[in-house]
């Protein structure tokens, strides 16, 4: 092979290589763009809501069907994988999620959402959805509210 065929072979590999790269490149701008948008149209619908600086503080109930009987941690493990892939960052990072109670005989709970206004609607969007998502578990939000002890007397019945 000739120098000439040589560098024309290692030119046109080096272009290949180069498309590659940016091809690479463009998929990673596009999933931080697409993170961007999402966070664009989060931010327009918290317009209309408090500042962020006032958080709040709910009480969800909902009902878990999973096919095998569950106590407490492993429920409290599947609901945190249901919102870690359901909610995303943004939703981890505005809200914080806490499992309250759980009756294992009546498959009911409570969870505590502390956050902005919207975090107990996107919770409640979340549970709703996430079966979906690919839970074995179904969740099904019976009840939103501030006050703790209404909920816990709802819990055993």
């Amino acid at each position: 092979m000739s120098e000439v065929g040589a560098l024309t072979l290692l030119s046109i590999a080096m272009g290949f290589a180069a498309l590659a790269l940016s091809l690479g490149l463009l998929y990673r701008v596009r999933g931080v763009e697409e993170e961007l948008y999402a966070f664009e149209d989060l931010s327009e619908a918290l317009r209309g809501f408090r500042r962020l600086s006032n958080p709040i503080k709910r009480y969800v109930l909902f009902k878990a069907v999973c096919p095998d009987d569950v106590d407490t941690p492993r429920l409290r493990e599947v609901l945190n994988n249901v919102i870690a892939r359901g909610g995303g960052r943004l939703f981890n990072t505005l809200c914080s999620v806490d499992l309250i109670t759980y009756a294992p005989s009546t498959g009911r709970g409570i969870l505590r959402v502390r956050g902005h206004p919207i975090c107990v609607q996107a919770l409640v969007y979340i549970l709703s959805t996430a079966h979906m998502e690919g839970s074995r578990c179904l969740f099904a939000p019976v009840r939103t509210s501030g006050l703790l002890t209404r909920l816990r007397r709802m819990v055993h019945r």
